[in-house]
């Protein structure tokens, strides 16, 4: 299995457990929108982490930003244990949030770098394809030319 999918499948596992978990105590009214705001916050942090990897960024990129949607994973975990404890899931939302938005970031960074390679290339290629055109269409007269080189350096000698 690669490293990248390894990955995305470890983050929907923890991610799914922590969606699918009961929380030991109900919930009171005022806690219900602060969990489904870590909820979504959390699920738009995975997609953007696996949005960029469909965009080519790198593991190295991407480790960091796997970490520390954990962290907010972890303290969605505290603050749905925890009575009342609203800045677990305030640093929860805070930290998906922007893991969400480095994701995106790093996302399109790598389709611009990938976007510059693919126009090197063919622009390269069109290079290549041009000058040996030229020198296939005009090789007699490449060949006339250089052959008037030769005669004009040797010596000529004149009969005696």
């Amino acid at each position: 299995m690669s490293c990248p999918r390894f990955l995305s499948l470890l983050i929907l596992l923890l991610v799914s457990f922590s969606l699918i978990s009961i929380p030991t105590r109900s919930p009171t009214v005022s806690g219900q929108p602060q969990t489904s705001q870590m909820n979504s916050s959390l699920l738009a942090a995975f997609q953007s982490i696996q949005a960029a990897e469909a965009k080519g960024a790198s593991n190295e990129s991407l480790a960091p930003l796997v970490n520390e949607l954990n962290q907010a994973l972890a303290y969605e975990m505290i603050a749905e244990q925890g009575t009342g404890n609203s800045t677990a899931a305030i640093q929860s939302i805070s930290l998906s949030n922007d893991v969400a938005l480095r994701a995106q970031t790093i996302g399109n960074q790598a389709q611009a770098a990938y976007q510059q390679r693919v126009v090197l290339a063919y622009g390269i290629a069109f290079g290549l394809a041009v000058i040996s055109a030229v020198i296939v269409l005009d090789f007699g007269r490449i060949r006339r030319f250089f052959g008037k080189q030769k005669i004009m350096r040797s010596k000529i000698e004149l009969g005696r």
